[in-house]
């Protein structure tokens, strides 16, 4: 097991290759085992300009249209999420059983990801924080790390800490997530209201040197208006839970709070009333409590970022999901679609690790 937890990415890599080589990929995909499984993939945002360049929550057009075309190449069979659930517990999933979520509801959700989608005919879940639905204003967290991506290796002004700071060259640089962490910190400390936040954003995008009014014209980093949530083909598009303020208290009565204002801002965006029973944890952030939590809300699945194969003996309320990124090279995916991933991941030790990802409350 070791060996297993310590496995080198080139490795896993090397491994995945081979096991397509000799037909292992094969032999999974078409195996009882597999019809056991269900894989779920993640994606968050498809750029409308450079995003995925600058976030590993962000892929190219270009890239989820080459990955729905693997799908495609691969036989696999793209299920509605409840549909795929619903079955799995009785071990009898077409092959290769694969479900397409989005997570938070990003404009470029309905402008790049939905044309793709329709043109296969793949359906999709998408899970909808509901806050920023109808401000027409970026999210505050996100671009405040997009704009200080696009000063990275300057040395710029930083309004409201009024001190001059170099830029990291990329998000993943201590000094790059401290700064960031300091303009968060800042605008939580002076509880900064929308209008705040779209001033300190404007005054930041000076700094840096970027054409914030250009960026507002794209709606970079906006969630969905509601006319636009409307606009979803509903055969298509199943719309479920993400919280209100895209959040997770650690009190009940507060997490509660924060589902039911979701439920009702999604029943009021979509104009339609029924209760929605599938969720998602912003940020893949979650306690063992929340199972309880979240059924006694009528909900009765749960997805979180925890990279892996659903299968019949998992929680419903913590399903494992693999996050697609453009760094993923295409054997992995391939590997992950077949089943054969599972053998070279951490997801086959007993103890599963949690992962968090990237933004946390995002105002």
């Amino acid at each position: 097991m070791t060996s297993i937890r310590q496995f080198p990415r080139r490795l896993r890599l090397a491994t995945h290759r081979a096991a397509e080589a000799i037909g292992l990929n094969a032999m999974a995909a078409g195996s009882r085992w597999r019809s056991r499984r269900l894989l779920v993939l993640c994606y968050h945002g498809i750029s409308l300009h450079d995003e995925h360049l600058w976030s590993d929550l962000y892929v190219s057009p270009g890239h989820l249209e080459r990955r729905l075309a693997l799908l495609r190449r691969a036989g696999a069979t793209v299920l509605p999420l409840h549909e795929a659930l619903q079955a799995l517990p009785h071990g009898d999933l077409p092959p290769q059983s694969v479900a397409i979520t989005f997570d938070d509801g990003a404009y470029d959700f309905s402008a790049r990801a939905v044309p793709l989608l329709g043109a296969t005919g793949a359906h999709s879940t998408l899970y909808l924080t509901t806050w920023y639905c109808g401000r027409p204003l970026p999210v505050f967290d996100t671009m405040a790390s997009y704009l200080l991506w696009k000063g990275r290796g300057k040395t710029i002004w930083i309004p409201g800490l009024e001190v001059s700071a170099t830029v990291g060259s990329s998000t993943s640089e201590a000094a790059f997530q401290s700064l960031h962490g300091q303009i968060r910190a800042f605008a939580e400390a002076r509880a900064f209201t929308g209008d705040d936040k779209q001033e300190y954003l404007t005054q930041l995008a000076s700094s840096v040197g970027v054409d914030f009014g250009a960026l507002m014209e794209q709606r970079l980093l906006h969630l969905m208006t509601p006319g636009e949530v409307a606009k979803l083909d509903r055969d298509m598009v199943a719309i479920e839970l993400h919280t209100h303020r895209h959040r997770t208290p650690r009190d009940r009565a507060a997490f509660l709070d924060e589902l039911r204002d979701n439920q009702q801002y999604i029943a009021r965006y979509s104009g339609d009333p029924h209760p929605r029973q599938h969720f998602c944890y912003p940020s893949g952030d979650h306690v063992p409590e929340y199972a309880e939590w979240l059924r006694s809300a009528g909900v009765v699945s749960a997805t979180t970022c925890n990279p892996g194969l659903a299968e019949a003996g998992h929680n419903p309320f913590f399903i494992p999901r693999i996050i697609d990124t453009e760094q993923m090279p295409d054997e992995t995916f391939r590997a992950w679609v077949s089943g054969t991933a599972h053998f070279t991941s951490r997801t086959a030790l007993p103890q599963r690790l949690h992962r968090r990802v990237g933004h946390d409350a995002r105002h």
